[in-house]
């Protein structure tokens, strides 16, 4: 068949739309495959139950090996511990009876104590209450709290807890965070009228405090039983997962990507928090650029970070600058990626009013289009301590940290399931990475 030359350039951008679209639906198969499997049940939320932590470990080594990437240690881990609260069996918790559904009726706060006692009385004490004790004192003092407080000692009772701000503003206290450690042993309920979100937690506290989220329910004379069951573990064994392509030009300076793959795994040996957006998602990510550049190497030698440890308080990334594989001051740039699942209203760049030069490349790219494809928008952020880009940045990294705006909003909590995350227009933020690590 001949073709005249006035059709071939149509021709040729036809084939390349095409291939494009080809090239997009077979990355968001690979991003789907990571995505389920690192939100499986097999994972158990890549926590602290089951080693889920370790299993997701496991998996992204035998990726990098898989891909043939070079490792900076023996296969690819660099190890390190830190203290953390887990809830690694039984959580039982009921209401005249009734089984309260964990991550939806209540959560276990991440530094309670286990607790195991049946049928106590309810009591309710208000915070209100402590003020009219202390309304005459121009200062309130830590003895005023603690004489008032004795009333919580007795373990008979599972207090319901009222008007917590005032006794904070009271003491000067920054919120229930702070609060919650100046509880004696015992059970108590504290209601809130928000989304059920949990964390993880690198102490352990005497209380065994029950975030209560029924705002329907009315405690009146209930009874009570909780069964809690912690174990504080203060060396707990993590991997940062690291390995790299060598630059086809230049080996000793890097671009490096990182994500973190931990999550806040299971509150108890029943509820599972998968964690899809954040950070399956990111890590997902970052695999399919490693697989790629494997087989592309870029002009400078590319890094791909997996970190543990970002949930309970970016400890990978932490330990990782403090005992560096190579030398940090020879990384051009970084991008950390931190929650990739729905990219509906575009993406947004923390970093980017410091980074101006580079957010301005990052923008036009986009701006220029992905095959006819372009972000609503790159919103330009500023510097945030929100990621695993923080510590590298107080190194002196120039480093972007880049998430998704869209999708559903779950986060920290039971519904950030792999099921619930669309991947839309995720495919083609990896295409705008390559093509902006390609100015470098």
């Amino acid at each position: 068949m001949k073709y005249s030359f006035l059709k071939l350039p149509v021709i040729f951008l036809l084939t390349c739309l095409i291939s494009s679209k080809v090239l997009f639906a077979q990355d968001s198969v690979s991003l789907r495959m990571h995505l389920n499997t690192l939100c499986s049940k097999s994972f158990s939320g890549r926590g602290y139950v089951n080693d889920g932590m370790g299993k997701a470990a496991d998996y992204i080594v035998n990726q990098f090996r898989s891909d043939s990437l070079q490792s900076f240690t023996k296969d690819y881990r660099q190890a390190f511990t830190y203290p953390v609260n887990t809830f690694t069996s039984v959580m039982d918790v009921k209401i005249d009876g009734r089984t309260l559904q964990p991550g939806v009726d209540y959560l276990v706060h991440a530094a309670a104590s286990g607790y195991y006692k049946e049928s106590m009385k309810v009591k309710i004490i208000d915070g209100l209450d402590f003020a009219e004790k202390v309304k005459k004192k121009d200062t309130v003092l830590i003895k005023d709290w603690e004489k008032w407080s004795k009333q919580l000692t007795k373990e008979k009772f599972a207090f319901v807890l009222q008007n917590i701000d005032t006794i904070n503003s009271l003491m000067q206290w920054k919120g229930n965070k702070e609060f919650v450690k100046h509880l004696p042993k015992g059970v108590f309920f504290i209601p809130y009228h928000k989304k059920p979100i949990w964390t993880v937690s690198q102490a352990a506290m005497p209380a065994t405090v029950i975030e209560f989220y029924d705002t329907n329910f009315v405690f009146k004379k209930n009874k009570i039983s909780v069964a809690v069951d912690n174990k504080f573990l203060t060396k707990f064994e993590a991997d940062n997962i690291a390995g790299f392509v060598p630059g086809k030009e230049s080996t000793d300076s890097f671009i490096v990507i990182t994500a973190h793959y931990d999550h806040l795994g299971k509150m108890g040996n029943r509820t599972m928090f998968p964690g899809a957006s954040d950070n399956a998602s990111g890590t997902s990510m970052m695999l399919e650029l490693a697989r790629y550049y494997a087989a592309n190497p870029a002009k400078y030698t590319m890094v791909f970070i997996a970190f543990a440890g970002e949930e309970a308080g970016l400890l990978g990334s932490k330990y990782f600058t403090e005992h560096p594989l190579m030398d940090l001051g020879k990384i051009k740039f970084l991008i950390n990626i931190d929650i990739m699942g729905d990219a509906t209203s575009g993406i947004s760049v923390v970093n980017g009013k410091t980074h101006e030069t580079e957010y301005n490349i990052l923008a036009g790219l986009n701006k220029a289009g992905i095959d006819g494809f372009s972000f609503k928008e790159v919103r330009q952020g500023g510097a945030a301590a929100n990621s695993d880009h923080y510590f590298f940045t107080e190194k002196g990294v120039p480093a972007f940290f880049i998430f998704s705006m869209g999708g559903k909003g779950y986060y920290h909590d039971i519904w950030d399931k792999a099921d619930k995350v669309t991947l839309q227009n995720i495919p083609q933020f990896g295409e705008l990475v390559k093509r902006f690590i390609a100015t470098f």
